[in-house]
């Protein structure tokens, strides 16, 4: 379909007029929001490019009532993530001395952690530790020990800044649960640091 670039332009600057507008009452600086917009940019190249080179599969290759051949021919499909393309933008956890996260955490079923390990990309992208933490109850306020499992990335992953919109629905999480936003925005203020001191 290739990528009408004046559209798209026009949208990216219209979007980061926003961005830049909401970092800014987020207290970053006006360096540091460059240096977000530079990446995102360099991201909007990389989209062009793609859509410039990409082409839809012929109309021969779908039937509208069952659609694609493919999901005919296998019963179920699987994807394998590829560290090296994928720039793991997503967030983790690392040990650091001194330093802790905040964590909420769910009562989930096997059926839950079943679909959980396949949106988390388990276990080629993350992997599972289980832990012992002690978790204050919603209803009662008591803190009791409890066995719970987290998502890791694998150590071996690039360093990659998060998008915007992954990071607004990020600090939307800590709000939902009184978590203190500044955690988050000194972390993705440090992968943008990391990411380009390596460039």
């Amino acid at each position: 379909m290739g990528f009408y670039y004046a559209r798209e332009k026009k949208k990216f600057d219209a979007e980061w007029e926003k961005t830049a507008a909401w970092y800014k009452s987020e207290g970053m600086s006006d360096e540091d929001i460059e240096k977000m917009r530079l990446f995102d940019w360099a991201q909007f190249c990389r989209q062009r490019s793609y859509e410039n080179r990409t082409q839809p599969l012929p109309e021969e290759y779908f039937d509208d009532e069952n659609g694609s051949t493919l999901f005919q021919k296998f019963e179920q499909l699987t994807v394998t993530v590829d560290s090296e393309t994928f720039q793991s933008r997503y967030l983790t956890v690392e040990k650091k001395p001194g330093r802790s996260v905040p964590v909420g955490v769910w009562e989930v079923t096997q059926a839950d952690e079943k679909a959980l390990d396949r949106y988390e990309g388990f276990p080629n992208f993350y992997y599972k530790k289980e832990l012992t933490l002690p978790i204050k109850g919603i209803r009662t306020g008591k803190v009791r020990k409890r066995r719970v499992f987290v998502y890791i990335m694998h150590e071996n992953r690039p360093i990659g800044i998060p998008s915007i919109p992954y990071m607004q629905t990020c600090i939307q999480g800590y709000d939902d649960f009184g978590f203190d936003r500044l955690v988050l925005i000194d972390a993705y203020l440090k992968c943008g640091e990391e990411y380009y001191e390596g460039e």
